[in-house]
């Protein structure tokens, strides 16, 4: 990601960890909310893709001059495709534009490991991307490997149907 191994300041950059609820619990989805725990997982990355897009405002507003990357890994692709969706279509429709514009200009690579949101909602981010005029885009790079046939079984027949398996 650019960071300097001899940087002991931060100049070179900062890593932020975000988490959120990736495993909502396969007991309690079934009987307390009455969905399966991967539909439940799916949901909360789309919750907590807001969360995100707040998080990018303030490490803009607070890091000035400095890129913005973002890396993940499976099921965590859902809450950084569906947050750089969600900034686009605020900064078209809110008055904190040049906020949110600002945001996304400084987004400069976006790492997907073995990433789960691959349909509608990165076409969604895409076509966002090609209307937004933004002066500079983010790099995508999408490092992907053999498939884990267990994982690609629950998203297939539990994920909700814009997962791409209808």
């Amino acid at each position: 990601m650019g960071f300097d191994p001899q940087d002991k300041t931060g100049k070179s950059g900062l890593a932020v960890a975000f988490g959120w609820q990736s495993q909502p619990g396969f007991a309690s989805s079934l009987i307390d909310h009455f969905r399966n725990f991967y539909a439940r997982a799916y949901e909360n990355g789309g919750d907590a893709a807001w969360v995100l897009v707040n998080l990018l405002k303030l490490l803009a507003e607070k890091l000035p001059g400095h890129d913005i990357n973002l890396m993940c890994h499976s099921l965590g692709s859902r809450v950084v495709v569906r947050a750089l969706a969600q900034a686009l279509k605020e900064d078209r429709e809110s008055d904190a534009r040049r906020d949110l514009a600002a945001v996304m200009e400084r987004i400069g690579r976006v790492v997907l490991l073995g990433g789960a949101e691959y349909v509608v909602e990165a076409q969604l981010l895409m076509r966002r991307l090609g209307v937004a005029g933004l002066a500079r885009r983010p790099q995508f790079y999408n490092v992907v490997s053999r498939e884990n046939d267990v994982l690609d079984k629950l998203g297939e027949n539990f994920g909700p149907r814009t997962f791409g398996n209808s």
